[in-house]
C-alpha cells in the first residue's frame, strides 16, 4: 500500500500485483506515470490522471524480471530509460515510456547492489554502488564494464553523493 498526499488530499495505492511491500517509487518528469519496485522483485507501473478534483491511478503493466528485492529503481527522462537493481546482483535496464526491456547487466554473485545512478554526460554510464563493500562498478548502458571503474575506495560515498546532488542520480 503507498499513501500519496496532494492538497491536503490523501490517495492509496495497492500492490495487487505481486501482494509484497513497496521497496522504492518513481516518476516521470510529466507526473503522468508511477513507477513502484516491490520486495519480490517486480517493476509495476500506473498511469495517473490528475483532473481538478481527484487523481486516477491506473495500473498500465506488471514485470517481474528479478528474483529477490529491488534494491534500486531510477528513472532517466534524457536518457529515455529505467533502471531497477536487485538484492540478485542483477541490473534490468527498460526503455521509457514503453517499458521494454533492453538490457541485463550481471555483477559477481557477492556483489550486494545497494544503488543504482545513471550519468548522461560525457557518456551514458551506470554505476552500480554497493554500500556494504564501499565499491562501485561503471557500465556503459549498453552493458559494457569500463575498465579501472571497479573501486574500494572509501571516497565512493562522497562520490555517490556528489551525482546525487548534480541530478545525475
Amino acid at each position: 500500500v503507498l499513501n500519496i498526499s496532494d492538497n491536503n488530499k490523501s490517495f492509496t495505492i495497492k500492490n495487487k500485483y505481486d501482494n509484497s511491500p513497496i521497496t522504492y517509487v518513481d516518476k516521470d518528469k510529466y507526473n503522468t506515470m508511477i513507477f513502484l519496485a516491490t520486495h519480490k522483485g517486480s517493476l509495476l507501473v500506473y498511469k495517473v490522471t490528475k483532473t481538478q478534483s481527484n487523481i486516477k491511478f491506473d495500473f498500465h503493466l506488471g514485470r517481474h524480471d528479478h528474483n529477490t528485492q529491488i534494491t534500486s529503481l531510477l528513472v532517466n527522462n534524457t536518457l529515455q530509460v529505467i533502471v531497477t537493481s536487485s538484492s540478485d546482483s542483477i541490473v534490468n535496464i527498460y526503455s521509457y515510456p514503453l517499458i521494454k526491456h533492453i538490457n541485463t547487466i550481471k555483477c559477481e554473485s557477492n556483489f550486494s547492489i545497494s544503488n543504482v545512478i545513471i550519468s548522461s554526460c560525457p557518456l551514458p554510464v551506470i554505476v552500480i554502488y554497493s554500500y556494504d563493500q564501499k565499491r562501485f562498478i561503471v557500465y556503459t548502458i549498453n552493458g559494457t564494464k569500463l575498465p579501472r571503474t571497479d573501486t574500494t575506495s572509501h571516497e565512493s560515498d562522497h562520490w555517490i553523493s556528489f551525482a546525487k546532488y548534480r541530478g545525475d542520480a
